[in-house]
């Protein structure tokens, strides 16, 4: 490194760095020089790089340079050449040593900076100068903000909208999309294109005209559509005989008004459609309605193009409103975002008095060495420039290598760096690779050679100059067994084969290729035949470099399989890990404990480690199922009445979770992840079991959080799988790189960024010249893989492997063009011959790389098969044998519930009875066109009967009579909303809910609206301690009595699937109120009977009741009510005391038909009997809770 002594100390200079050839080195000795031969202080020496480690790693590496120096100009003797030689050009050492001297002794002052840390100090030193608030508060993260300030331009951008647009734009656009768009702006990047998107009242109201024409004349033309749709003469491979029920059925849904937005098939009906349709020969009917279908749909269409203008005016807006909205919000909350610094300082230095500013900045620092300068953009040159580039008096030197750009995604600009390329006074290049073999430096010479091909970095200014390998001693790899060659291609494929594999098959391939190898060279390393100059080779030597965090999972659960523990160093965030998401549904299903599909999913975790067949068999054993359940509702409690963290702890002791995560080849990793995730939440918590989720799923959209996992001590010892991003500035003895065939990732209908011919920045958002951009686009990403794969490569210190083949995708990719691209062939060229080559082509023009390569790169087959690494020490295992349990367990002992004990008789069995299981599937009558919707057209089914349960439970009965109208329907409304239902069931459910509450009970002459909140117990739990009895048993006891039901009830009692256990029965009804001291239960029944009135009358009912058990169901609420007062009231009385069992099917509950309310009052002696056979008498009355 003689050369370091020819640099010029001043003006503007560029330093191309290529990959391993010492530009660190080469910072601390310019650092030396400046020191010694300008007499500079170290706080006049400012050193600029962009990320924190790196400025970490320059303070050491600089300060370590001092320290050898000044060894050197004590006497102590110059090890290195460059010291060397600076102590034969400095004439006066015992200066030198002084002026080292003070350097180390005021090391600590030493400007050693990031780019942004930069900035944030010019600006407070210089805040008159910069106009800078001295108060400010640094945001590291504005994810939230940024937000916020989408979700207010959605709501004002759509407040005056037509509704028709709102459901066009759902699926194509919503805040989450916009946030994801605004992420990609750049400052003065330009939007293309730029457009108003005005509404157009005159293509809606024709539409709309049209549409009720059509819509009016639907009923009486309906049938006749479906005899054209049913014609023979119809052309079978146009109008499908299978699709034509579908499409009937939507068009009629759409012009009943069931569909919002036109179906495509309504063109089907079309008069030009038919004509098409029809077989030759064949007269399709000349139907008037067709030709209104055909205006109807021109119109649609006309409406569609407008609606489309409008999305795009919608994201171009958004860019305007953002800017100015979030600099408003800033300023208000006096926060700078990194960004914000550099744009503040580059506007300070632009306006009036900026000279002044750099003038001051330059006097403070003479001299500028900034690092990792390919990763610039144009603001940060612009500021550089302003402050040194124009001063010859003063030195800038611009350090990087623009074939290791690699960050465009966070921001950076190659085209910024090639720009400032053309303005420097001179250029040097570091020619001498000190990281790696000679053998691998003449590999990656050879491929990326661009001698017999095109620009080897696609942009022409961006190129290759080959290095040389001083012969600097390295611990030498010795691989005992196999190819030796230092860079080896893996070949995927036969001679013959033709074709690509599938994206999944692509990925095992290579991933099994990689693994055969690790697992080969490590077995080598066991038996000593693998080594690194004198040691064993070791797991810890080897890196498998992937494109994203999903492809390091992948690797690592593969290298699991075979026994090689990895570690990932992947960029994710904790909040955004694997154990975040499973963290999740686990959290969803505490906060919602009778929801058993929550439960399942949670339990289905990892985290967890619920199998499928336990899952699937769950029904089997109800006992251990319930205490399942009641294990999550006691979680839940302790979250409400506790908070998060006792829930948590508790979670981890009653799953087991740590002594199950720790058996997983990464349960270290897993738990650490899952207990900082713990006390990250804990910070969080409000007691808001919502607010925690929220947290959690912003988190995941990365809207938040910059907590990263944490690092363990095992790590270092452990296979290293890192993102090629994170691995700039590394190196490894060897690397693998399975995924670098992978083509680009760009798809049409996304927005992109691109440079345009002027290479202005610029951001396609869905312009006309889309295709034209996109393919612009697209050669910028092959530029950048390029570059990726360039630093992939130049990772490995001794050897590197190559993945190669007929993989999914690979023409677009980086591999492709440096493997296969020619000097007189076009791109889209090289994309059709690559995708068609046969194994023998692809083989035999990397065999012409491999002849140039003189030896040092090699072809070897991939390998197909990969067992599982011996573990160390006895390769042969212990065969291990169970010691058998002799005790049996006795399983009759269960926690049951109604829905079990009636299982026999329905489907499915569920805890909680919410009307799913009892319910029939019933098709409801089409809708009428134009009429408004009922309580009977409310959806049926599991969902809607809980929200509807859920309405009763929450509403206050006497007040719902009291308050106004509009207060009633917005409380409605808010629960509707709340449960993901329209606005327009507002109506019918307020009307229902007026009924029910209103309507004079039958037998009684009172009604809901006359009870009071204190007099009334919602969704009351209970146990029953169980006698062992039998089905046979039951339907003795009500052949005693009378009961409703008649003979039909008996004989669903005989076919009762009603095992002897012992236990407990639990259960919920869902009200018991009390009423001039009597006490009734309520059962609310969402069951659709019906579309009249007449279907819900008494008859009605009892056959429903009988068909759905509730007979057997409310007498045994009974028996649980019976034993409950008898164990709270000191008088109690059953004739008294006990009103009666109403069950209230809210759909048709109305007074004057006398419809929708079942009334009974068991016996006293039928309910006396049934305690007697049904319930032990040890424990005594009472068990509710």
């Amino acid at each position: 490194m003689a050369d370091l002594l020819d640099k010029e100390l001043h003006g503007f200079h560029l330093i191309d760095a290529s990959a391993g050839t010492g530009k660190t080195y080469t910072i601390t000795a310019l650092v030396v020089r400046l020191l010694l031969e300008k007499r500079l202080t170290i706080q006049q020496i400012l050193v600029v790089t962009y990320t924190e480690a790196a400025a970490a790693d320059l303070r050491i590496r600089i300060r370590d340079m001092l320290v050898t120096a000044r060894s050197c100009f004590a006497g102590h003797g110059c090890g290195e050449a460059f010291l060397a030689e600076l102590h034969e050009t400095i004439a006066d050492h015992a200066r030198a040593g002084r002026d080292l001297a003070c350097a180390l002794n005021d090391f600590d002052e030493a400007p050693i900076y990031t780019i942004h840390a930069f900035c944030q100090r010019m600006l407070r030193e210089n805040g008159l100068e910069s106009a800078t608030l001295f108060d400010v508060e640094l945001a590291t993260d504005l994810r939230d903000l940024h937000w916020q300030v989408v979700c207010d331009y959605w709501r004002l951008s759509l407040v005056d909208k037509k509704p028709l647009f709102l459901h066009y734009l759902q699926g194509r656009l919503n805040p989450e999309k916009l946030l994801e768009l605004l992420a990609k702006n750049r400052p003065g990047i330009t939007l293309c294109p730029q457009v108003q998107g005005k509404d157009n009242a005159a293509l809606y109201d024709n539409f709309q005209r049209l549409l009720q024409e059509a819509v009016a004349a639907w009923p009486g033309v309906a049938t006749d559509m479906a005899a054209i749709f049913n014609d023979e003469g119809l052309k079978k491979n146009v109008y499908p005989l299978h699709s034509r029920p579908k499409w009937l059925h939507d068009i009629d849904a759409y012009f009943r008004g069931d569909l919002l937005l036109p179906p495509d098939c309504l063109a089907k009906i079309g008069r030009e459609n038919l004509q098409n349709g029809f077989k030759k020969g064949c007269r399709p009917a000349n139907h008037p309605f067709c030709s209104l279908v055909d205006r109807l749909w021109q119109a649609w269409q006309d409406l569609q193009d407008s609606f489309a203008e409008q999305v795009l005016a919608l994201k171009v807006g958004l860019f305007g409103y953002a800017d100015k909205a979030i600099a408003l919000a800033k300023e208000e909350q006096r926060l700078l975002g990194f960004d914000d610094l550099l744009v503040r300082l580059h506007e300070a230095l632009c306006q009036e008095g900026g000279a002044r500013l750099a003038g001051l900045i330059r006097k403070k620092y003479p001299a500028a060495l900034i690092d990792e300068f390919q990763d610039t953009d144009p603001i940060q040159f612009e500021i550089f420039s302003r402050i040194h580039g124009r001063a010859a008096d003063h030195l800038l030197y611009l350090i990087g290598d623009p074939k290791q750009a690699i960050y465009n995604f966070r921001g950076a600009d190659i085209f910024a760096y090639l720009a400032a390329s053309r303005q420097v006074g001179s250029r040097y290049s570091l020619a001498d690779n000190y990281r790696s073999e000679a053998g691998l430096v003449a590999a990656v010479n050879a491929v990326f050679s661009d001698e017999c091909g095109p620009p080897s970095f696609v942009i022409e200014d961006i190129s290759f100059e080959p290095v040389s390998s001083p012969g600097r001693p390295l611990d030498e790899l010795v691989v005992e067994e196999g190819e030796q060659s230092p860079l080896q291609i893996m070949l995927a494929g036969d001679d013959e084969e033709t074709g690509q594999l599938s994206a999944p098959q692509s990925k095992a391939v290579a991933i099994r290729a990689c693994c055969t190898e690790i697992r080969r060279l490590l077995h080598l390393a066991r038996r000593g035949r693998a080594r690194i100059g004198s040691r064993e080779l070791a797991p810890g030597d080897i890196a498998v470099l992937v494109r994203s965090n999903a492809e390091a999972r992948q690797v690592q659960q593969a290298l699991a399989e075979i026994g090689v523990a990895g570690v990932v160093k992947a960029t994710d965030l904790l909040l955004a890990s694997h154990e975040a998401r499973e963290l999740l549904r686990i959290l969803q299903a505490v906060a919602r404990p009778g929801s058993e599909q929550r439960l399942v999913a949670a339990l289905a975790t990892d985290i967890l480690g619920w199998s499928a067949v336990p899952l699937y068999r769950r029904s089997e054993d109800g006992a251990a199922w319930d205490r399942v359940l009641e294990r999550f509702e006691r979680y839940y409690l302790l979250w409400r009445d506790r908070g998060f963290m006792p829930m948590f702890q508790a979670l981890l002791a009653g799953e087991e979770v740590r002594q199950w995560l720790l058996r997983l080849h990464d349960g270290e990793r897993r738990l650490t992840n899952l207990l900082h995730l713990g006390e990250v939440l804990q910070g969080q918590d409000r007691r808001s079991m919502h607010h925690l989720m929220g947290y959690l799923r912003q988190g995941l959209a990365g809207r938040h959080g910059s907590e990263h996992e944490q690092r363990l001590e095992s790590d270092a010892e452990r296979l290293q799988i890192v993102t090629v991003h994170r691995s700039k500035g590394l190196q490894y003895p060897l690397v693998f790189c399975p995924f670098l065939w992978g083509g680009s990732k760009m798809r049409k209908h996304k927005e992109f960024i691109f440079h345009d011919q002027q290479q202005r920045l610029c951001l396609d958002i869905g312009s006309a010249d889309v295709a034209e951009h996109l393919e612009m686009a697209r050669l910028e990403e092959l530029a950048e893989n390029l570059r990726l794969a360039y630093v992939a490569l130049t990772r490995a210190r001794n050897r590197c492997y190559l993945l190669w083949g007929p993989f999914y995708g690979s023409q677009e990719s980086a591999l492709a063009h440096l493997f296969h691209g020619r000097a007189d062939e076009e791109r889209a060229g090289l994309l059709a011959r690559v995708k068609a080559m046969t194994g023998g082509q692809r083989r035999r023009e990397l065999e012409a790389l491999v002849a140039r390569s003189r030896g040092n790169i090699a072809l070897v087959p991939c390998p197909q098969e990969v067992d599982a690494l011996p573990s160390s020490g006895q390769e042969e295992k212990e065969r291990l044998t169970f010691t058998p349990m002799p005790a049996v367990i006795d399983r009759s002992w269960q926690v049951s519930s109604f829905s079990r004990l009636t299982a026999g008789l329905h489907q499915e069995a569920f805890i909680a009875d919410r009307d799913r299981s009892r319910e029939e599937v019933v098709i409801a009558e089409p809708m009428e066109v134009g009429r408004e919707p009922t309580i009977f057209d409310f959806p049926k089914g599991a969902g809607p009967g809980t929200f509807l349960h859920h309405l009763f439970e929450h509403l206050d009965f006497r007040a719902f009579g009291s308050v106004g109208h509009n207060e009633v329907e917005g409380w409605v409304a808010t629960r509707l909303s709340r449960f993901g239902y329209a606005d327009t069931w507002r109506g019918p459910v307020t009307a229902m809910l007026a009924a029910v509450t209103a309507c004079r009970l039958p037998q009684r002459r009172f009604c809901l609206a006359d009870l009071d909140l204190e007099h009334r117990l919602n969704e009351l739990e209970f146990y029953l301690p169980l006698a062992p009895s039998r089905a046979a048993d039951l339907v003795d006891v009500f052949a005693r009595h009378g009961h409703a039901g008649g003979q039909a009830f008996v004989e669903r009692l005989r076919r009762l699937d009603y095992r002897l256990v012992k236990g407990f029965m639990k259960g919920f009804i869902d009200l018991v109120f009390c009423h001039d001291q009597q006490f009734y239960i309520i059962d609310w029944k969402s069951n659709y009977l019906g579309h009249q009135l007449s279907d819900y009358q008494p008859r009605n009912l009892e056959e429903a009741m009988v068909k759905a058990d509730y007979i057997l169901q409310y007498h045994l609420y009974t028996v649980a009510l019976h034993r409950y007062l008898a164990n709270r009231l000191a008088d109690y009385d059953y004739e008294r005391h006990f009103g009666g069992v109403y069950y209230v099917f809210v759909r048709g509950v109305d007074e004057k038909e006398g419809s929708g309310i079942f009334f009974d009052r068991p016996a006293a002696e039928l309910t006396e009997d049934l305690d007697n056979l049904l319930v032990l008498a040890e424990p005594g009355p009472g068990g509710l809770s």
